[in-house]
């Protein structure tokens, strides 16, 4: 077999933890390690798929919700081992998502052939370097659980992958600077999730301003008077755990620059999607742009048609 082809995956979300899953189902030819890196404890959660005090529901019905392709209703499957009532219609908790993705990623890595090797790692990235040579990326991590001593006694920040010593020609010291691990990668992905709002201005001495909803849970008293800035799905999801927890006493204003709200959903069957769009989608696959033309291209004929744009 060839060298190994190392390939390290930032980010354990929703995307993260799916590029790792497809990794692990691909065919590979020699020997890969696959190492997925996440600051946080938990995998396949993100700030979408939490454990949060309110039960978020998904804003897509079940049946429209799976991972895998070949598998429509693989998520709805999952979801009636635990709710045995659910439909494909139904909107699920956002949490059991999480589960299902977790559980997902679980089943890849177990059912892998053996010359791949997946590794989860807790830290946080500070830094993704081109090697000396140009044939690799240097993963500097800090932080995280892991850098003091693993459950084997193992000290992460004396522990560096052999092939980065190799690598390191230009004389940078693993371990120096304050990261404790460092990673030799052939492929880095990064799978890093939408950064967290930026203050507004004039904000920083307001004690009841929250920039990002999603850093801590929120807590809203009856009568109390709440601005939402902004009238998309984060603004539904904040009106609606403030309206419960302020026992629907809360008065909620949103304000946005074209004052537009998210449309409900309304149920649709594929019957105006002619068709085969899956080979459309994978011919048109080769970049992003021509992929981005060829969905929106199929969605106004599907409307055309009098279907609903999400058939496509």
């Amino acid at each position: 077999m060839s060298p190994q082809r190392t390939i390290v995956i930032v980010g354990a979300g929703f995307s993260g933890t799916l590029v790792a899953t497809n990794l692990l189902r691909s065919q590979h030819w020699s020997t890969t390690r696959i190492v997925l890196v996440e600051r946080s404890t938990s995998v396949a959660r993100g700030k979408a798929y939490a454990d949060r005090e309110y039960p978020y529901l998904l804003n897509v019905p079940a049946g429209r919700m799976s991972a895998d392709p070949s598998s429509p209703h693989d998520f709805l499957s999952f979801a009636q081992q635990r709710i045995p009532g659910a439909t494909a219609e139904d909107f699920l908790p956002r949490a059991l998502y999480g589960q299902y993705l977790e559980a997902t990623l679980l089943d890849a890595e177990v059912s892998a052939p053996p010359h791949v090797q997946f590794e989860r790692l807790c830290g946080e990235v500070r830094a993704v370097e081109t090697t000396a040579d140009g044939f690799g990326y240097r993963v500097r991590l800090s932080d995280g659980p892991a850098c003091g001593a693993d459950a084997d006694g193992r000290t992460w920040g004396a522990d560096v992958d052999a092939r980065t010593r190799a690598a390191d020609t230009d004389g940078h010291t693993p371990g120096a600077n304050g990261d404790c691990r460092t990673l030799y990668a052939d492929d880095v992905v990064l799978a890093l999730g939408n950064p967290p709002p930026a203050p507004l201005p004039d904000t920083g001495g307001l004690q009841q301003y929250v920039s990002d909803p999603w850093a801590q849970p929120l807590s809203f008293s009856p009568g109390e008077t709440v601005l939402l800035v902004g009238t998309g799905l984060t603004m539904v999801d904040v009106a609606t755990a403030a309206a419960a927890s302020s026992n629907e006493q809360a008065v909620i204003h949103s304000i946005s620059r074209h004052g537009l709200v998210p449309p409900s959903q309304t149920q649709f069957s594929h019957s105006a999607c002619k068709g085969d769009s899956a080979t459309m989608l994978r011919a048109a696959s080769f970049s992003a742009l021509t992929l981005f033309r060829t969905v929106r291209e199929l969605a106004d004929q599907t409307e055309r048609r009098g279907g609903d744009w999400r058939e496509a």
